[in-house]
């Protein structure tokens, strides 16, 4: 957990870093936790592991499977093997920019696959550019948090020569990073804020799919301003 985000929590939680628990206690329903040799009262358990791609079912159909443990697939989310097409968590997608293999275990890409992959199963050529596109948005204890596109850890994994601009807007608790390849094209970007973070995220998305550069498509000024803005136009300075 960032250190951004556990700013933000209430004083009410306890965050226990770096720790896993000792053992789950209940018999027939879930009722606390042991951790470092401490019980602490649960009504539930949540374990969040990161995803590994599962391929057993691949492999035994004798698909190919790609370098990074993912099924191979084409730009049709075709597999090795005609008239057979796969998608969400275990395969090995291209990345829109180098081409090269990334697994994008995200629920919006595995949709926009889905939909590749049904249209080209009916026999449908279209193909769809935004198919590996991260759009992720969760919103935890009252804060949103989206990540578009690829971060700048990705870029360099990918070989991308990128760089970060940050954003902040303390009125509405707000800070945004937007990661751009070498030219000034955006390429991802990520939000922490207190609202309205889809908002921001589909911004960044829109310009993401175009190919667009910052300075020629910045992204839209916050609500607020933009109605001041207009407050100061109509009736003159605010006070």
């Amino acid at each position: 957990m960032s250190d951004e985000l556990l700013s933000r929590l209430s004083q009410r939680l306890i965050v226990h870093s770096g720790v896993s628990p000792d053992e789950v206690l209940g018999e027939t329903k879930v009722q606390g936790v042991k951790l470092n040799g401490q019980t602490y009262d649960a009504d539930a358990v949540l374990f969040m592991t990161g995803v590994k791609p599962d391929v057993q079912l691949a492999q035994s159909m004798g698909l190919e499977i790609g370098g990074l443990g993912g099924v191979k697939v084409g730009t049709l989310l075709e597999t090795s093997k005609d008239g057979i097409y796969s998608v969400g968590d275990c395969i090995e997608m291209h990345d829109r920019l180098t081409g090269k293999p990334v697994l994008m275990p995200i629920g919006s890409v595995a949709a926009r696959a889905g939909r590749q992959a049904g249209v080209a199963a009916v026999g449908g050529k279209k193909v769809y550019d935004d198919v590996s596109i991260r759009f992720q948005y969760d919103r935890i204890f009252d804060t949103d948090i989206v990540c578009v596109g690829i971060s700048s850890v990705i870029a360099e994994d990918l070989g991308i020569d990128a760089n970060v601009l940050y954003i902040e807007d303390p009125a509405e608790f707000t800070k945004i990073a937007l990661v751009t390849s070498s030219d000034g094209t955006l390429i991802g970007g990520q939000v922490i804020t207190s609202r309205m973070g889809a908002r921001i995220g589909y911004q960044i998305h829109k310009r993401i799919e175009m190919g667009a550069k910052l300075d020629e498509a910045p992204l839209l000024e916050p609500l607020h301003k933009r109605m001041r803005d207009h407050l100061e136009e109509t009736l003159g300075p605010i006070q």
